[in-house]
């Protein structure tokens, strides 16, 4: 009995290891700096995005809007009607986190895609969500 334990706490902690990216190949820019190429494969600038909005309140949306990438994050996000969220000061009183950018390669190495989540939390204990993908 207690090897049939050990071997499922073996396999659950193997299963625990190792994410599932449906076969892609990412490289999470969170914990490490990106590399020159990267840089220069995702360049400062403006890029439209499929956002998948989610808050507190259990809205969920999806959107195309631009964002802008400084640096392998994504720092700001326009939503077209003069409206934004964008890193740093902010008179809303709202914290920006996340935003780094995580790049999806094909089998020659191509980058085809990138992925973020950027959170918004509000002082009275409100949240947005914004899962950004730029292909």
């Amino acid at each position: 009995m207690k090897k049939i334990i050990l071997m499922f706490a073996l396999l659950a902690t193997c299963s625990l290891s190792y994410p599932q990216t449906g076969g892609h190949v990412y490289f999470d820019a969170i914990h490490r700096t990106p590399t020159a190429q990267e840089r220069e494969e995702i360049p400062d600038g403006w890029y439209s995005a499929t956002i998948t909005y989610s808050s507190h309140t259990g809205q969920r949306s999806q959107y195309t809007l631009n964002v802008r990438v400084e640096s392998f994050n994504v720092t700001a996000i326009d939503f077209g009607n003069g409206g934004s969220v964008h890193r740093g000061y902010n008179n809303e009183g709202y914290d920006y986190r996340g935003g780094a950018l995580r790049v999806f390669r094909n089998q020659y190495g191509e980058v085809y895609a990138a992925e973020t989540d950027v959170y918004i939390d509000y002082p009275n204990g409100g949240w947005q969500k914004f899962h950004i993908r730029i292909e």
